[in-house]
């Protein structure tokens, strides 16, 4: 507002200028500020700049001479208790974020200092603390030796783990999956363990894991978990529109924890095809699943599902009922296999209205990693699910066959916090044991529209019969390639290529070319998950009738 206040601000910023290139390692930097080309302290400023309404605007100019970066001579660890006597912990300095010969940042500096505390804590000192770093610079050299004062504090071993803020959870399911006994030592992995441990319950808010201020006179830490719990039941929807495929739309109940052990029960009804078919033609899906954690061990759950379906498609009807029931049993954070039981009983009429009835009993077989870092809405990692599923006649099953899926996608994030993210997916299916035509047609794997390769008619890329329907094949391959650009807020441009091809043979052979989709679609973010409306056209092969499509979705996201 006046001149005397814009020179007492450029005052500050001669300060703050040297202290932010300091944090930058530059300790022989410097800085000159002058207004219209004047010094601060030019006693012929008030002269020279006219300050009255209506003048000129005055010109700021800041001159930045950086210099040098300064760097670390020396790491030096002090017991800070007495520092003539030595350390009580191993202290790992290649995993600290300064390093001998690199920038003397002050930002890794103090950074330093949480790495330090973390490697005392993991060897079992729950109250290790830094007091203190001494930064010594010698500007003559251009360089710093830096010493860290530690106080790793008395041992510990855990006491007892208390839960609080449970309702309805049994509490003794916790206790069978609290990996922490009293008389373990301390160590912050078991605390990190214990809270995965509730958290993939999913009948949890909150999960609060907490140490006692100080240890017992035994030298025990009580642990205290603090939970808040879910509401007990949910209800869901989606809907979706393709010009391919129609309408559709899906509802869903569901509980959380039916009997009090976290098991998560779930019953849901699709119909799709809407406006493709006649009303009696509909496709239907009623399907209910249950997940009982910790069954029979701690790293495993018990799986069970039943789906009644009814499927009017231009390749095949079917009328069937599935159900399975298995394990999941957790490896590792990002690793899991499955195995189980499964029975199919289905009526299915082909597309040459030949009609048969079919039993199969499997045993499915699968492998899942994700090392993604949202369940939803990923911006990286990666996701592989492998399956295989042999259907024996000596369990029952009309014929012999050996079904593998395999799907993979990635994520990656331009250091743009999810404001850019590219997106790939890759899918394989293979079949084996009978040939194509003798392959119940629900069994044959179908490329094309919503879902593998957008802009074509459902399920229409492959062989087809006289009449255009589609014959399916024994293996396909197909896969998605998408950028996920943030415009604004939470709404999004993205374009995509699809790509795929099914092949009569019983693993991909490439014989056949393969068909390409290219398209652009819009996503919006809602509290419902994202609403997206994606536009498509066949690139090459047979042209869609239209000749483009479009896809309308709420909650589907790969």
């Amino acid at each position: 507002p006046t001149l005397s206040a814009l020179i007492r601000r450029a005052d500050e910023d001669v300060d703050r200028v040297p202290r932010a290139l300091r944090a930058f390692g530059h300790y022989l930097g410097s800085v000159e500020i002058t207004l219209n080309g004047r010094p601060l302290d030019d006693p012929l400023l008030p002269v020279e700049i006219d300050a009255a309404e209506g003048a000129p605007p005055v010109e700021v100019e800041i001159a930045v001479q950086p210099g040098p970066v300064f760097t670390i001579a020396g790491i030096g660890l002090l017991n800070g208790s007495d520092e003539s006597a030595p350390l009580p912990v191993e202290i790992d300095l290649a995993t600290l974020p300064v390093s001998i010969g690199g920038p003397a940042r002050s930002a890794d500096i103090l950074a330093a200092e949480g790495e330090l505390v973390d490697q005392m804590r993991s060897q079992g000192h729950p109250f290790a603390t830094v007091t203190d770093r001494r930064a010594v610079v010698d500007f003559a050299t251009e360089t710093m030796e830096i010493s860290y004062l530690l106080v790793p504090g008395d041992k510990a071993q855990f006491g007892a783990v208390r839960f609080e803020g449970l309702e309805r959870v049994d509490p003794t399911l916790l206790a069978r999956l609290n990996p922490i006994a009293p008389g373990d030592a301390y160590d912050p992995a078991a605390l990190d363990a214990l809270r995965g441990a509730m958290n993939r319950l999913g009948v949890f808010d909150s999960v609060r894991v907490r140490t006692a201020a100080e240890v017992t006179p035994e030298g025990r830490l009580p642990v205290t978990v603090v939970l808040s719990e879910r509401k007990r039941r949910f209800i869901g929807f989606g809907a979706d529109y393709a010009t391919s495929e129609g309408f559709g739309a899906q509802a869903y109940w569901g509980h959380r924890n039916l009997f009090g052990g976290a098991e998560r029960f779930r019953i849901g009804f699709e119909v799709s095809r809407i406006g493709e078919n006649d009303t009696d033609e509909y496709d239907y899906v009623l399907a209910t699943s249950l997940r009982k954690p910790a069954f029979l061990a701690v790293d495993q759950d018990l799986v069970t599902s039943a789906e009644l379906k009814d499927e009017n498609l231009d390749a095949y009807q079917r009328t069937g009922l599935d159900a399975a029931i298995g394990i999941d049993r957790r490896l590792s954070d990002t690793l899991t296999v499955g195995y189980g039981l499964s029975g199919e009983y289905a009526e299915v009429t082909d597309s040459e209205q030949v009609t048969d009835k079919f039993t199969f009993i499997g045993l499915p077989l699968s492998l899942r990693r994700n090392t993604t870092d949202s369940p939803l809405e990923p911006t990286g990692g990666t996701r592989l699910s492998v399956g295989f599923t042999p259907y024996l006649e000596q369990l029952g099953s009309s014929q012999d066959l050996y079904r593998s899926r395999v799907t993979g996608s990635a994520y990656w994030d331009f250091g743009t916090d999810g404001g850019t993210v590219l997106a790939g997916l890759v899918g394989l299916g293979a079949l084996a044991g009978e040939s194509r035509d003798d392959v119940p047609a629900d069994k044959r794997f179908y490329v094309g529209g919503g879902g593998t390769v957008r802009g074509y008619d459902f399920q229409s890329i492959g062989p087809v019969d006289d009449d255009g329907d589609p014959l399916g094949g024994r293996s396909m391959v197909h896969f998605s390639l998408e950028l996920r650009q943030q415009l604004f807020g939470a709404v999004s441009v993205v374009p995509f290529v699809d790509g795929g091809q099914v092949f009569e043979s019983s693993y991909p052979d490439f014989e056949e070319e393969l068909r390409y989709g290219a398209g652009l679609g819009l996503r919006y973010e809602t509290g419902f998950g994202p609403l997206r409306l994606d536009v498509a056209v066949p690139v090459n092969g047979r042209d869609t009738d239209p000749s483009y499509a479009f896809y309308i979705s709420l909650g589907q996201s790969f």
